[in-house]
């Protein structure tokens, strides 16, 4: 195991826009996955907004929930800059259930009381929901999706000086829980005062599904970020990162011991790696990431942001990239927080919209969670 020290903090991916803009529509290159629809979880006439949008397949019910933070309808009215997290988390977080079909049920609830950054991975018929905790300075809750009860948790005291707690992963890979974030070496934590063109360290905790903590280290074998994602294939952990806030998308490549094996570059101009996943039966990597081109020191103006998924072989050269909601720079939309799972050769990405001021560019804390589905051609 690593252990060794360096941080990054960047700026959140929070330039936030006003209202939506109409996307670009999907394309892509070949024909491995073809467009079926797109859903709009938020907002409803229950929930105002819906960020970190994540979803997930139960199979006891041959059902989908979807969860979303700064969403508790009990305190929809308050203002969502008035609380913590804004409405990217400080209402609370709460889920949605739709069918086989992604119709939803009318079936819906709260997942987490708190708000802020949150994180989370369903494995072994478990919810577990990775956020801020007032007890420490993180939690892990083992939820069971047939109650939306919670059966574990355990709190988590982290280096306040060097390791930082947003836009944090938790990942379920070769057995285990990993939860991570940035650290920084030099002891700035606060994503709006590092540089947005460097690289740092993640800070990583290994649970057992039982929420105990087996191990700790620190990862810079290679200059990266948070906005992360891990996907473990024949003894190798892939760590999909990015080199920087303003960098691009590569792949840390690990043993099973955690020995550094090296770094490939996969995309340029992108960040925020959340979602990933392995298909052994074509041997391909899935990879939903933001895509938004850069130049010295900032964003390019004028040019076009978005959600890309990317799909690579198992040996991660590019067979196909998709625009699953690209918007250009005057729409003042700003996608978000992407992810993506598999389900009877289907792939279901989640992602989050946002709007921001035309005039100040100051964002509007109004994101809202979509789910956009692609059918896969397996022929």
């Amino acid at each position: 195991m690593k252990i060794s020290k360096m941080f990054l903090v960047i700026p959140l991916l929070g330039i936030m826009t006003q209202s939506f803009g109409c996307a670009v529509e999907p394309k892509t290159t070949e024909t491995i996955v073809s467009f079926e629809k797109t859903i709009s979880v938020t907002p409803d006439d229950t929930y105002q907004y819906g960020a970190f949008c994540r979803v997930n397949y139960l199979e006891s019910s041959s059902e989908f929930f979807v969860t979303f933070g700064g969403s508790q309808p009990d305190i929809q009215k308050e203002q969502a800059g008035e609380r913590i997290g804004g409405a990217e988390g400080g209402n609370g977080y709460s889920y949605k259930i739709y069918d086989e079909d992604f119709s939803y049920t009318e079936e819906n609830g709260i997942v987490h009381e708190g708000g802020g950054d949150a994180a989370s991975v369903f494995a072994e018929g478990y919810y577990y929901f990775l956020a801020g905790s007032p007890n420490s300075n993180w939690a892990i809750e083992k939820i069971d999706p047939s109650t939306w009860e919670v059966v574990e948790k355990v709190e988590i005291y982290t280096d306040e000086e060097h390791e930082a707690l947003n836009d944090q992963m938790l990942a379920y890979v070769n057995g285990y829980l990993i939860a991570s974030s940035l650290y920084n070496e030099e002891g700035e934590t606060n994503q709006q005062k590092t540089d947005a063109t460097k690289g740092y360290a993640t800070h990583n905790r290994i649970f057992t599904l039982d929420l105990e903590e087996v191990d700790y280290f620190v990862l810079d074998d290679t200059p990266h970020i948070n906005g992360s994602y891990l996907v473990y294939v024949d003894g190798v952990y892939n760590y999909i990162t990015s080199t920087a806030f303003f960098g691009d998308i590569i792949v840390m490549q690990y043993d099973e011991d955690w020995n550094y094996l090296g770094v490939k570059t996969i995309e340029e101009n992108g960040n925020w790696a959340q979602g990933a996943l392995y298909d052994e039966a074509t041997e391909r990597f899935y990879v939903t990431y933001l895509s938004r081109a850069h130049g010295e020191g900032g964003v390019v103006t004028g040019s076009k942001n978005g959600v890309i998924m990317g799909v690579f072989d198992n040996e991660w050269n590019l067979i196909e990239n998709i625009e699953v909601a690209v918007f250009d720079d005057n729409s003042n939309t700003l996608p978000g927080r992407p992810s993506v799972i598999m389900q009877n050769d289907k792939l279901y990405v989640s992602y989050d919209l946002s709007t921001r001021d035309p005039q100040t560019h100051e964002e509007n804390k109004d994101w809202q969670c979509e789910v956009s589905i692609y059918e896969i051609d397996n022929s």
